[in-house]
């Protein structure tokens, strides 16, 4: 049995007790310490505390799971309370083991092929995508391909908290900082010391927590509110975002500056519905038995057709309710296209369509590929050759011959 507990006497205590009913017990205080051990030995069963110093316990039972690691957690805990519990289920019901980016289009392979390429790195990695197209997936993916998988991975909505809130959440604060703050707080850069810090939705962060961010992310040290000395962090920064942040920097919405500190690296996630052909596997991966007592769910031609004619405004987080919400409700072996929602049981043509895509010469496709990589990596050369697989020199030659124009 592993113990997991910042506290001496605790993990000195449950030891006596354990080994008294004939358990071997191995003893870890920190997250880094449970995961690295976790790593290299097996344990029947494990006994974590919530409350860690480097790490929640449930990013550490988060990263077991993504891990597959094979072993029973019990959770300790002295602050019982409804957020921390509903927390915990969900994250002890999810058994999908390593996040796993369903589909075989060529826009999704090319995703897991940056991925994989990224992962080795320690450079800021820029996720750009449209809500619901599954960016965080993408993030966790990256950090668990990289050398930080042992580590933390940590994650902060930044467009969900005022900045005061935000703040204290990203660098932590000390005790009596502020009205209400009686005891000091690791903020989420130290959490993630070694491992990997998710800032999902950047493009909402406020000019002056811009400022604070592009700070420690120039100098590598944090600062906590009321403190004065600064401390190091080693933590890789992946960002996402469903805005066009090289737009809302020409707009003096997002500072260059920082664009330029995140965006070392951009994958772009495509939308749904430029990818129509993932969506049989899709369907099949969320259909997988569950809510109906074991039984898959299974679609008849004619609607899995009309599935992957619907536009999906909400991307894969929205098939994914639709079919959770079939799962429940749905009521036969299966699903006939009359049982699907009004708005996709429309035929609509789409711009996607054959009839209603112009046909455009070889030259022109290429020109339009080039030109959206270009788009897609902020206009970052190196990065957009290495997609396009061609050297800096040959690409800047297509950018001349194509007449392509950085927008301003």
């Amino acid at each position: 049995m592993l113990v997991v507990d910042d506290d001496p006497e605790v993990r000195s205590l449950l030891g006596r007790v354990l080994t008294k009913s004939s358990w071997s017990t191995t003893e870890a205080s920190s997250g880094a310490d449970a995961m690295a051990t976790l790593g290299r030995q097996e344990f029947d069963v494990v006994l974590l505390d919530v409350k860690l110093p480097d790490a929640s316990g449930l990013d550490i039972l988060r990263w077991a799971r993504e891990s597959d690691v094979d072993t029973e957690f019990v959770i300790l805990t002295g602050n019982a309370d409804v957020e921390t519990a509903v927390a915990l289920k969900e994250v002890m019901t999810r058994r999908d083991g390593m996040p796993h980016i369903v589909g075989d289009s060529p826009e999704i392979v090319d995703v897991v092929s940056m991925i994989a390429r990224v992962a080795a790195s320690d450079s800021p990695v820029l996720i750009n995508g449209e809500s619901g197209t599954g960016k965080e997936l993408v993030a966790r993916s990256v950090h668990l391909k990289s050398r930080r998988a042992s580590r933390p991975f940590v994650s902060v909505n930044c467009g969900a908290l005022p900045d005061t809130l935000l703040e204290t959440e990203l660098f932590g604060h000390k005790r009596g900082a502020f009205s209400g703050a009686v005891n000091s707080r690791v903020g989420l850069f130290e959490a993630a010391d070694g491992g990997t810090l998710f800032l999902d939705e950047i493009g909402e962060m406020s000019p002056a927590m811009q400022v604070r961010l592009l700070r420690v992310l120039d100098s590598g040290e944090v600062r906590r509110v009321g403190e004065e000395r600064a401390f190091n962090v080693d933590a890789r920064i992946v960002a996402a975002t469903n805005k066009d942040l090289n737009r809302e920097a020409t707009e003096g919405r997002f500072r260059w500056d920082l664009f330029y500190r995140v965006a070392t690296i951009v994958i772009p996630v495509p939308a749904l519905r430029r990818r129509r052909d993932d969506i049989p596997l899709l369907v099949q991966h969320f259909s997988a038995p569950g809510a109906r007592g074991g039984q898959p769910l299974r679609f008849s031609a004619d609607a899995m057709e009309r599935l992957q004619r619907y536009e999906w405004p909400g991307n894969i987080r929205e098939l994914r309710n639709l079919i959770e919400r079939l799962q429940i409700l749905h009521d036969g072996d299966e699903v006939q296209a009359n049982a699907l929602p009004a708005e996709l049981t429309v035929v609509k043509r789409t711009a996607a369509e054959p009839a209603q895509t112009p046909l455009v010469s070889l030259q022109e496709m290429e020109r339009q590929y080039v030109e959206r990589v270009l788009q897609s990596t902020a206009w970052n050369k190196a990065q957009a050759a290495r997609v396009l697989e061609v050297d800096i020199k040959t690409l800047n030659k297509k950018i001349r011959d194509f007449n392509i124009v950085r927008p301003a």
